[in-house]
């Protein structure tokens, strides 16, 4: 993650802009005398929030490490789905 002085953050906002963006990269932010901030696009931080949300129901979140964790071998196929589906 990159790191930038704040008086560098208005020299740079449309390059930084275009670097969280695009590039989904978020820049972390110093201040003296204060904490640093990190900056990531809407995208991103709605993407964490979510996962945050969803794994915290532990039996959610236990449901989807497994689905992670499952090898492509035990997957449904899409044939089987499709037949599944068209009785």
């Amino acid at each position: 993650m990159q790191t930038i002085h704040y008086q560098q953050l208005t020299e740079q906002l449309p390059k930084l802009m275009e670097t969280i963006s695009h590039d989904h990269e978020a820049i972390c932010l110093e201040m003296p005398n204060l904490s640093r901030a990190v900056i990531l696009s809407e995208e991103d931080y709605n993407s964490i929030m979510e996962t945050l949300y969803l794994l915290s129901n532990p039996v959610n979140a236990e449901k989807l490490l497994t689905a992670v964790n499952r090898s492509g071998d035990d997957a449904t196929s899409w044939e089987s789905v499709k037949n599944e589906l068209a009785r």
